[in-house]
């Protein structure tokens, strides 16, 4: 093979490392700061199983979810109209929410706010410009969204 001739090659060239912007929902101090606001809100007594937290953490990542879910707790749509997805990022958030003392785990997959859960979660309800546009979307929710209805979701 013959070799090729580019003259606007020939010159020296640099490869450098450049920061790549990660999303903040891929970020797992993000992540775990909802997950204690999830919890502090949408969850009766603090308390919630894995597949709930996944339920509502899907509701986050974008309108239609959110959307939904409304729908869905509101008794406009069935279960079987939704598709939520497991999204890996949030059980890594939960084992650092678990490493921190944010959260407890107890009886196999539930999980419960610690009190140092409980005092990030009012320090966050507390500032304005946290997490605006969830905090608009879990006061409309609320504790609609109950286990039996989680459930249903995934049978």
């Amino acid at each position: 093979m013959a070799d090729i001739d580019i003259p606007e090659f020939d010159m020296p060239f640099v490869f450098r490392d450049q920061p790549t912007a990660i999303k903040g929902d891929l970020r797992p101090l993000w992540r775990m700061c909802l997950v204690v606001l999830l919890m502090r809100k949408c969850c009766r007594g603090n308390r919630t199983s894995h597949a709930k937290l996944h339920v509502l953490n899907w509701a986050m990542l974008n309108e239609a979810n959110r959307a939904n879910l409304l729908k869905l707790t509101n008794g406009e749509s069935e279960p079987t109209d939704i598709l939520v997805r497991i999204e890996p990022f949030l059980n890594v958030a939960v084992n650092y929410a678990l490493g921190e003392g944010l959260i407890e785990q107890k009886n196999g997959d539930r999980l419960v706010l610690s009190t140092r859960g409980v005092t990030l979660a009012d320090k966050l309800i507390e500032m304005e410009e946290v997490f605006e546009s969830e905090k608009q979307f879990i006061a409309v929710l609320g504790n609609k969204l109950s286990e039996k209805l989680v459930t249903e979701l995934f049978a």
